[in-house]
């Protein structure tokens, strides 16, 4: 009868263990679920910000090159014209 009682106790025992480890493999599994979506909706927000912050840049971009022209900064399309914005006469100076 005794070791009927050691018997149940094991049988016991390795079911509790069974269970246990079972209960840990989930909820390990449920951890990682877990970061993995929070890193994935890190990586969202990152990308959305790094948009968002590219189009500011352009933007910035095409206000200065807007506003270079605007003000007399140096304009690559006037470059290309012939006489390249000449306002003033000059005089040859050599040996006479």
């Amino acid at each position: 009868m005794e070791r009927a009682g050691v018997k149940t106790v094991m049988a016991v025992a390795v079911m509790q263990l069974v269970l246990s480890v079972s209960l840990l493999i989930a909820l390990a599994r449920l951890v990682v679920a877990a970061a993995l979506w929070l890193l994935e909706e890190e990586e969202e927000e990152l990308e959305t910000e790094l948009l968002r912050h590219e189009s500011s840049i352009e933007a910035w971009r095409r206000g200065l090159l807007e506003r270079r022209s605007e003000v007399g900064g140096f304009d690559k399309k006037k470059m290309l014209q012939p006489h390249f914005g000449q306002t003033f006469k000059f005089k040859r100076v050599g040996v006479k």
